[in-house]
């Protein structure tokens, strides 16, 4: 049940047009705050707690390097 909840809510966001990384974050917090006691202290934790891990920072560093491909002509030159 709170699966078609979750997906139902998701589904809504993303018809309106809504980014789809917007509308993730917002289903999660709306199903956390409606449907469990979870309190706001905890949720903010486990944000930060997880923003710490180094396997997460791979992710940013990615993005950095393609831009610095994309805006350098490498990977233009890559494809050539």
């Amino acid at each position: 049940m709170n699966a078609i909840i979750i997906f139902t809510i998701l589904l809504c966001l993303m018809l309106t047009g809504m980014p789809i990384s917007i509308s993730l974050g917002l289903t999660v917090l709306s199903f956390l705050f409606l449907f469990t006691q979870v309190p706001l202290e905890a949720v903010a934790l486990k944000l930060f707690t997880g923003i710490e891990k180094f396997e997460i920072m791979a992710i940013p560093f990615f993005i950095l390097a393609g831009n610095f491909l994309t805006h350098g002509g490498v990977a233009r030159r890559m494809i050539r």
